[in-house]
């Protein structure tokens, strides 16, 4: 159940990880704190927002050892989870400052005076903020832009997706807000009672920052357990095994027997000529010699007339062979999870290649998933297509390193290895 993830959000704090990740950072936003000036601004909110930001999105991953966010640049890693952060909590106070401005005709310097809030129509906006904000959060976690954030209603279509369980998250951080906020006072009394330097204010730092990182594996519970409601991934990147270690016994048969449907035309065509990358760092490995689907190419001379595909990837196989991409995607869409169990895996990874393309970056990370650690070459190019996706996308650069070591490790003969190993290096790892 929901309410048990939140229960192990709470012990989260108490692994070492957890802890030392939270001497790390108030150490730091300690040290930020005797410096002034805008820089100083920038590096004090962007190291937090980067790390909380980091915590919702590997809560949500599933992982359970707290690492540090990856740093390539400042405007990625520091400008933009700052910008993301103050607009996500900020806009608590946007709604009533909205309706004052717009329903009430206050004046602009006016919006910034307490007394301007005073009738409880501004409580109720409040709380509209204080409803928006957790799953603003949630958002500029993942992939979705400043813009996504802003967006009333995205925001509130994902809150109506969760449902139940987003009404426990906000019980559950009101709580964690009250603690935050007496914990901070206990600070200050702290930090003015004992008169040592750096010490006291390092200690009410680290304190503060309990409440802030149990909200944040609270946030990355709703991502882990309800992604796929909110484009992060598809639903089987967050089912949990109900029997760990048990897996299927028997033997697979040869080839199954399609079921009944009706006949739909393939044109006997050559895929990877049909299908542009991304961009020319998707296509670092070379076109592999054989063709995508070599059942297709079996009977290349047998007129189309004489050529049929049966079953329910019929149409989604006759539309690819067809090169019209649109017409595949929009099938596949239809019902990805079967389609992709049954359509060969050449066929899969072309779909989650064009699905990258198209932008749908949760969508053909699941699809590519499907089939990036089966025994297969293919799945070698899957999974440096995934890599880029973590890498571009994502800015997820763990990620990115564990599918490249994967490929690596899988394929060390492969076309992609010697892409695989540049881009490792790239990303400055060894």
């Amino acid at each position: 159940m929901f309410s048990s993830r939140i229960t192990g959000a709470f012990k989260a704090i108490g692994a070492p990880s957890t802890l030392f990740a939270m001497v790390a950072l108030s150490l730091y936003l300690t040290l930020i704190g005797y410096l002034s000036g805008v820089r100083a601004l920038v590096l004090y909110l962007g190291g937090y927002w980067s790390y909380m930001l980091f915590l919702i999105r590997t809560s949500g991953d599933g992982r359970e050892r707290m690492g540090v966010p990856d740093f390539r640049s400042v405007s990625d890693d520091l400008v933009m989870p700052a910008v993301k952060g103050v607009l996500s909590t900020w806009i608590v106070w946007l709604f009533p400052m909205v309706y004052a401005f717009a329903a009430k005709g206050v004046g602009f310097w006016d919006l910034f005076d307490t007394q301007t809030y005073a009738e409880p129509i501004y409580f109720i906006a409040v709380a509209m903020g204080l409803i928006y904000a957790p799953m603003a959060l949630v958002a500029a976690a993942t992939e979705v832009g400043v813009l996504g954030i802003l967006n009333p209603l995205r925001i509130f279509v994902y809150i109506y997706r969760v449902g139940r369980d987003y009404a426990l998250v906000l019980l559950t951080l009101l709580g964690l807000l009250v603690l935050d906020v007496s914990l901070s006072r206990a600070g200050e009394a702290f930090n003015r009672a004992v008169p040592i330097p750096f010490f006291p204010r390092w200690l009410a730092q680290f304190v503060g920052l309990g409440p802030d990182f149990v909200g944040a594996f609270v946030l990355g519970q709703v991502l882990f357990v309800h992604g796929h409601l909110l484009d992060w991934g598809d639903e089987g990147t967050y089912m949990t095994p109900a029997l760990p270690g048990v897996e299927p016994r028997g033997e697979k048969p040869e080839k199954m027997q399609p079921a009944s449907a009706p006949l739909v035309a393939v044109r006997p065509a050559s895929l990877p000529t049909m299908l542009p990358f991304m961009d020319e760092a998707v296509q670092e490995g070379a076109a592999p010699s054989a063709p995508l689907w070599p059942e297709m190419q079996e009977s290349a001379e047998i007129p189309l007339s004489n050529r049929v595909a049966t079953g329910p990837t019929g149409p989604v196989l006759a539309a690819l062979a067809n090169k019209d991409t649109g017409m595949a995607l929009q099938l596949f869409r239809t019902d990805p999870d079967r389609l992709a169990a049954l359509l060969p895996p050449s066929a899969v990874f072309t779909l989650g290649a064009l699905l990258a393309r198209e932008r749908q970056t949760s969508l053909a990370i699941g699809t590519l998933k499907k089939i990036a650690y089966i025994n297969d070459p293919l799945a070698a190019r899957a999974l440096f297509l995934l890599a880029r996706l973590y890498t571009d996308v994502r800015k997820d650069y763990d990620a990115a390193e564990t599918h490249l070591r994967t490929l690596l490790r899988k394929f060390p003969q492969s076309s992609e290895a010697a892409g695989a190993e540049q881009m490792l290096h790239k990303l400055g790892y060894r």
